[in-house]
């Protein structure tokens, strides 16, 4: 028997993070929540994943449809930024248009992603989620369910992306000439 999509997106989470959030933010509109895992995957880095955009069918360039989630991994320095306010923004994006997001693009600028906060980020660019293992960006039930990570960039790196291609500019980040996990870049 199949399980229903909330079952398999619970199981699949709690298989790569653990059964319960250190947080859990909702937000009211949208019926969508962030969960926060500290130290997951590793010590270290704090994950938010959204719960519940995959609730929705997602329309692909493609014509195909398919169901996607968001994540951010973050160092634990700052694990206390308006992450999970990101994620809502993102996923409130998504749905006005019900169009998913594809890999390598590149939302923004439209002004700092933490206003509050000493950090030039203006931008996410869309990757597969980088600091877990490939069998955790997606898993199978009666649709395809895929992990975005939301990765931050500051506008000169977004312009970059677009010029020489994000598998390129994943290549500079690699090579550890763009730090992602350093907000204050």
């Amino acid at each position: 028997m199949i399980k229903s999509h909330s079952e398999a997106l619970r199981d699949h989470i709690d298989r790569f993070c653990r059964d319960e959030p250190d947080n859990l933010f909702k937000e009211d509109l949208t019926k969508i929540s962030v969960a926060k895992f500290d130290n997951i995957p590793d010590s270290g880095l704090t994950t938010f994943i959204s719960i519940g955009l995959s609730g929705h069918l997602l329309k692909q360039d493609s014509g195909r449809s398919i169901r996607q989630e968001l994540l951010l991994t973050v160092d634990n320095l700052y694990a206390d930024f308006a992450i999970e306010e990101v994620i809502f923004s993102v996923a409130k994006l998504i749905l006005k248009d019900h169009k998913a997001v594809s890999r390598g693009q590149v939302i923004g600028p439209k002004g700092l992603l933490f206003p509050e906060e000493d950090s030039n980020l203006t931008c996410l660019l869309c990757s597969y989620p980088a600091f877990f293992p490939d069998d955790f960006s997606f898993f199978e039930n009666s649709e395809t369910t895929v992990f975005v990570e939301l990765i931050p960039m500051l506008t000169r790196e977004a312009e970059l992306s677009n010029q020489i291609g994000w598998e390129k500019f994943f290549g500079l980040i690699d090579d550890g000439e763009v730090d992602i996990l350093n907000y204050h870049r």
